[in-house]
Parts: C-alpha cells; structure tokens; sequence
C-alpha cells in the first residue's frame, strides 16, 4: 500500500499525500513498477532469483509482474540469455538456444503473442539442471590474468610457419597430414590413427602388388617349360581338342 502511494505521488509530482490521491491510486490499481527505479531491479532480482531457485511459478509470476508493468520484453529476453549462461550452463547448453529463439520469436511477432515464447523460456530456465561451472571458471580466469604479469606464449604453442623454426621447439602434440589436414595424436612421439593406418594400407599394397607380379612370373615360367599342346588347356577361351 505505501509503495503504491509512493508510485502514485511521484507520477503526479506531488509530495504529499491526500484522500482524493489515495481514492484515485486504489481506484486505478496503479501498477507496482517504475522503470529504472528500486522497484525495477528488485523485481528483475526477483525473477532472476525464482530462476535460479528453480521454482516455476514464482519465474511466471515476476515475469508477467514486469510486462503487465511496461517493462521492455527484448529486455527480458536479454535476461533470460543471461540466465542461460550463467545460472543453467553446462548442465543443459539448450537452455542458450531457447532462450535466443525466444527473443528471435517476440522481435518477429511483438505483444501479446511474442510474450508466451518468452514466458517458455522462463519456465525453462526455471525447471532445467543448473551449473554455474563456466561463470566461476571465466571469473577465476580474468581475475588470474587481471593480477598476473603478462607471460611470453611457450615455445612448443607458438606457431611455426617458417622452416627454419626449431623442430625441437614446434609442437608434439599436432602433427600436419597434407591429405587429411589437422590431426591431434593421442601422445607425443606417436603418430595418428590415420595417419598409421593410411601408411600400413600403403605398404600392404605395395607388398601385394609385389606377390602379385612374382607369382605372374613363375607362371609365365612354368607356362614356358610345359609342351605346345598343354599350354593351349590353360588359355582362356580355348578347349584341348579330343
């Protein structure tokens, strides 16, 4: 009751209270919302608490508080994105992708229909596993490189375009297929799957193809020792005459 006599007064530009603005702020039902005012971020603390408290109907409810009260839906959206990241994480990366549709959604379609993809969202938010994993992870990272001295990339990351770069420095943990690109070994000093078994077809070829032609030959050979008339029998084609 107070907070809405407040409200009410500040929106005439009055500073005291009488009967007649009291009658005309109850009569009204003047809502409970100030844009940019304490009111403004406690309900959008509000909504974004009930998220990360995982309780659906209270998310519902601040949300509908906010647009009932003026408040901007794409700034709600944004919020929602925020609490994807932030609150749901890794623990359901879809949470980011419904809450970009959302905003997609209401920008395609505006009020009142809009709303519902965004009320979606926060009902999604609200009822999705939650990990704040990569919010303290990336603050605990900036806060390292904020005290910390600027340090020199290591010799076996840095990138080594020219020959003449050291090979005891370049990287053995990557190694370049000209025919397959970017292959990422298993550990340092063995070569990759592909790039193994690639060269071990290539040697069973090359020894089959080898087989092959010794095997050709000692065909011809024996082809060669044998009389006129049994060489016609293993002629394709050809029959011994009887």
């Amino acid at each position: 009751m107070v907070e809405q006599m407040d409200v009410a007064a500040a929106a005439r530009g009055v500073q005291t209270v009488d009967e007649s603005l009291a009658k005309d702020a109850l009569a009204q039902a003047l809502k409970r919302f100030d844009k940019g005012g304490d009111q403004f971020y406690d309900q959008i603390s509000a909504l974004h608490k009930s998220v990360r408290g995982s309780v659906p109907d209270a998310a519902l409810y601040w949300l509908c508080r906010m647009l009932d009260g003026g408040a901007d839906p794409l700034y709600i959206g944004r919020r929602l994105v925020r609490m994807a990241v932030e609150d749901v994480g890794l623990a359901d990366p879809r949470a980011l992708r419904v809450a970009l549709d959302a905003c997609e959604t209401y920008e395609r379609l505006g009020s009142p229909e809009g709303e519902l993809a965004l009320a979606e969202a926060a009902l999604y938010m609200a009822i999705a596993p939650k990990s704040n994993a990569v919010y303290a992870a990336y603050s605990s990272a900036r806060a390292l490189i904020r005290d910390d001295k600027s340090r020199p990339v290591p010799m076996h990351l840095r990138n080594a375009p020219r020959p003449t770069f050291p090979r005891a420095c370049r990287s053995p943990a990557f190694t370049i297929l000209r025919s397959a690109g970017w292959r990422r070994r298993s550990k340092p000093g063995l070569r990759s799957c592909a790039s193994s078994m690639s060269r071990r077809g290539a040697r069973n070829s090359v020894s089959g193809s080898r087989i092959a032609a010794r095997d050709c030959r000692r065909a011809r050979g024996a082809a060669a020792a044998r009389p006129v008339s049994s060489r016609a029998e293993c002629r394709p084609g050809l029959r011994r005459s009887v």
